[in-house]
């Protein structure tokens, strides 16, 4: 189920709340306040449920398993915009998210990998991956990101 799906089902739920709501008392110009009680409700249940989507997914992305590479030679072309490799014009890149096959066009993209990538610097991402991993950048930049690690003392640093 993607987050679209989600969107369309909550929508789908609240148009029948309104639509029943609507059938009466906006006709006549009065809104009741159980009316406009219900209509609060169905705001903060679709708030809900995309909020939960939203750390579903985060989850998933944030468990993901580091991928089984492809080998270059099981793609001729860019798995996103299908330009031809070339050894010299056009190079392979992999995606260390998804282990997909590239151009550079289409992996233009760096970001934090989950923790069992084991790695805290940006790594080259499709562009897919790119925009799937956004939503977890921040967190990944307090847990895994050598950026942000605490200063560590110098020992061997005699100044005052």
């Amino acid at each position: 189920m993607t987050m679209w799906d989600v969107v369309a089902d909550m929508l789908f739920a609240a148009k029948g709340k309104v639509s029943s709501l609507a059938s009466g008392e906006f006709r006549r110009g009065t809104i009741s306040l159980l009316s406009t009680h219900l209509l609060e409700q169905a705001w903060e249940e679709m708030a809900t449920t995309l909020t939960e989507a939203h750390f579903g997914n985060a989850r998933e992305i944030l468990e993901t398993e580091p991928p089984r590479w492809l080998a270059d030679s099981s793609a001729a072309s860019c798995m996103l915009c299908s330009v031809r490799f070339h050894p010299i014009m056009c190079s392979r890149h992999h995606c260390r998210f998804c282990g997909g096959i590239f151009c550079r066009e289409c992996s233009k993209g760096r970001s934090l990998l989950p923790p069992k990538f084991r790695t805290g610097d940006p790594q080259r991402v499709c562009d897919v991956c790119c925009v799937r991993l956004e939503s977890v950048q921040p967190y990944l930049m307090d847990q895994v990101s050598r950026a942000s690690q605490l200063p560590t003392h110098d020992l061997t640093d005699l100044a005052p």
